[in-house]
């Protein structure tokens, strides 16, 4: 089994992209598939280089605590057709949620 990384939902997703340029990296519609579920279109994604392939950076998807398996692909809209790439190579992910924060912080006295 993959090793899974641990996350807090604040982090980014970050990839490779190979494209002919930049600008046609940029054009893509990049989706993640979560425990190879529903597809959802990455939001804020930007892709950088000056030779493919190219990093990009796109906002983690929405997920429950624990363990999940992320795949990205790629699309190129042609009009209403949406032409996707194969799935990525799964990225496990172990979701945690942070400890609540402490109140009413207060000195006591024996």
């Amino acid at each position: 089994a993959a090793a899974q990384e641990p996350v807090v939902g604040t982090e980014r997703l970050g990839w490779e992209q190979d494209a002919a340029t930049l600008l046609t990296a940029q054009a893509y519609q990049y989706a993640v598939y979560v425990d190879a579920g529903m597809r959802t279109v990455l939001t804020n994604v930007t892709c950088s280089g000056t030779t493919g392939p190219f990093t990009c950076i796109g906002a983690m998807p929405a997920m429950t605590p624990g363990v999940h398996s992320l795949a990205l692909t790629a699309a190129e809209v042609i009009d209403t057709v949406v032409v996707e790439s194969l799935k990525s190579t799964p990225l496990s992910v172990r979701l945690v949620v942070a400890p609540a924060v402490p109140l009413k912080a207060r000195i006591v006295r024996r």
